[in-house]
């Protein structure tokens, strides 16, 4: 897996055009306050996401599958239509998120 530094990653996300999908598989994504950042449309399969703000963060229509978050605050995050089979939570904060996105077989994973 490659590790993105902070400052990597914001660059590549501002630097997207109108509905590009940008893909960040098997990316590293530790210790960064992502806050109220727009990543929706973008695949984020096979990722990790360690110890990250990801507060207010728009994952709608994102693809998180075998994803894991851990040590994450991802209050008021949407994963409204998010592909999130077997994405693995520990220890996050999901307070307040919203969206319709799935984990196994139809279950919610925010609630309202």
């Amino acid at each position: 897996m490659e590790r993105l530094s902070e400052k990597e990653f914001k660059s590549i996300v501002a630097g997207r055009k109108a509905g590009e999908r940008l893909a960040f598989t098997e990316k590293e994504i530790w210790n960064m306050d992502l806050s109220g950042m727009e990543l929706d449309h973008m695949d984020f399969t096979l990722s990790s996401f360690q110890n990250t703000v990801l507060d207010g963060v728009n994952f709608e229509g994102s693809s998180v599958e075998n994803a894991l978050f851990d040590g994450c605050s991802m209050r008021g995050s949407s994963f409204k239509n998010a592909k999130m089979t077997t994405a693995s939570f520990r220890y996050c904060d999901m307070r307040k998120c919203r969206g319709g996105g799935s984990l196994r077989g139809g279950a919610g994973v925010c609630q309202s």
